[in-house]
Order: C-alpha cells, then structure tokens, then sequence
C-alpha cells in the first residue's frame, strides 16, 4: 500500500475541521509562515513528500522526522495519516 502524506505547518490554531478524516487541510493563513501540498497559491504551495512504499507506520515516522527537522518546530498532534507541525 502506498501513502502520501501532506505536509502541513502553520504557526496558528488549526480549525475545528477534522483533516485526518476529510483528507482536506484548512487554507493557509495571509502568513508567510505557512505551506501546505494542497496550497491554493504559489506563495503557499510545497510538493507532497514522496515516502516511496513505506508502509504506514513507517511513512508516519519518516513524516515526523521532517517535520522535527526544521527549528523551533514541534508537533501538535498525531492523527493517522496526519500529523501537523507548528513553529
């Protein structure tokens, strides 16, 4: 099975939408700060990682190593196939 996970920072409140479960993220705020794979402008937009054929638990923990990887950046919750970071 393959998994693409979306890549999703953002240094404000995430809204009461459920995206682990529509699979849709909230927009980006007007804050340069911001990225999503589902950005609906350039300014925002960044490329899904491509995790190859990793199984689940495995793109999981590949997603959150990334997302460790920038400074001053933390994860605010885990949710299957879904894991946003906040800096």
């Amino acid at each position: 099975m393959r998994y693409t996970l979306l890549f999703f920072m953002l240094a404000a409140n995430l809204s009461a939408q459920e995206p682990w479960i529509t699979g849709i993220l909230p927009p980006c705020p007007e804050s340069p700060n911001c990225v999503s794979s589902q950005g609906a402008d350039d300014s925002h937009f960044v490329l899904p990682l491509a995790l190859g054929n990793l199984s689940g638990e495995e793109a999981m923990a590949a997603h959150e190593e990334i997302i460790l990887s920038y400074p001053r950046t933390k994860i605010i919750q885990r949710e299957p196939g879904y894991i946003p970071g906040i800096s």
